[in-house]
């Protein structure tokens, strides 16, 4: 189990030619079966139309709002909206706000690198068509997850007292709120964790809010 403090994390300033105005910190890397990243963007920051030609990557606005791009063109997203493209689809994010930041929690699956993922950037014109991505409105915390065949994402609220089992397999789990134990291992709030077919269980009195995943 690889348990990551975030506020620990290298924050890294536009690691990439095709981002600018971000930081990026990577959260897990090098797991058996996927990774997860937070980007940063600052107002009008953006990361340029690109692939991922060997994963799924399903994005999750933590805060903020701004536009997921395709090669047809953006598609408005807000904070607690998440959405999926699979390997091969050209994507990309924009915070179009004038001042507020833009928090993006990325997954990537079956990846334990970013070289593993593949990458290539996008060199031609944006066509015309309709432009859409599968998606999901999370911001409910009640347990919905937005998923492929190849990993999954999802929101929930875990009340005093409850537990989450979380499906067999390599996953994710990011306590965004509270306190809780994953076998006998205490989480505090800021705290994900690479884990593998375990539970989360809030032994406190007050609700925990908690951002999971699956690696297929």
């Amino acid at each position: 189990m690889q348990v990551v403090q975030i506020d620990n994390i290298e924050r890294l300033q536009d690691p990439h030619p095709d981002l600018s105005g971000t930081e990026v910190l990577n959260l897990l890397n090098g797991g058996p079966r996927g990774m997860v990243s937070i980007a940063e963007f600052a107002p009008g920051g953006f990361h340029k139309l690109h692939r991922h030609f060997r994963a799924t990557q399903i994005s999750y606005l933590i805060a903020g709002e701004g536009e997921h791009l395709t090669e047809h063109g953006p598609v408005p997203v807000k904070a607690g909206g998440a959405t999926l493209v699979g390997p091969h689809e050209w994507h990309g994010f924009r915070n179009n706000s004038a001042s507020q930041k833009a928090v993006l929690l990325s997954m990537y699956s079956p990846a334990a690198t970013m070289p593993a993922a593949g990458y290539e950037t996008f060199a031609s014109p944006i066509r015309t068509g309709l432009a859409q991505v599968p998606s999901r409105d999370l911001s409910g915390w009640d347990g919905q997850t937005l998923s492929n065949d190849q990993c999954s994402l999802g929101t929930v609220t875990i009340q005093a007292g409850s537990s989450l089992e979380l499906p067999p397999g390599d996953g994710f789990l990011y306590l965004v709120a509270g306190l809780g134990l994953v076998g006998s291992h205490a989480l505090s709030s800021g705290q994900i964790v690479y884990l593998n077919s375990m539970a989360f269980t809030n032994n406190t009195q007050t609700p925990a809010r908690v951002i999971f995943g699956h690696f297929g």
